[in-house]
């Protein structure tokens, strides 16, 4: 099984849903660049953190429902490597069903003009 996602899965992902979308750079770079829609925000340093805060808790703070063991999670980042180190973090903590999209910001941006 692929633990990568393509771009056309994210764009899927992005406009109809199926997974989580987390993207894990620093506020400061989002603030320079923008999201793929659809993403939550979560800091590199506070993935793990936030995966276990309560889930009224998870939900106050990014309006969806926490993830379970099971959900289907997607990793971002700007070129993917810091994508691929969290993925591999969550899955051993127990996610399941995590995968991270190689190309991150940087090729969807490319693809989307930004």
């Amino acid at each position: 099984m692929s633990r990568t996602v393509s771009y056309e899965e994210v764009l899927d992902i992005s406009q109809n849903g199926g997974a989580i979308l987390i993207d894990v750079r620093e506020v400061n770079e989002i603030e320079e660049t923008g999201l793929i829609p659809k993403s939550l925000n979560i800091p590199m340093n506070q993935v793990l953190k936030e995966l276990n805060a309560a889930e009224k808790d998870f939900l106050a703070k990014y309006n969806v429902e926490k993830p379970k063991n099971d959900t289907y999670i997607v990793i971002t980042c700007r070129s993917g490597r810091r994508a691929e180190i969290i993925m591999n973090d969550l899955e051993k903590e127990g996610y399941k069903n995590c995968k991270y999209y190689a190309g991150s910001w940087l090729e969807w941006a490319s693809k989307n003009g930004k």
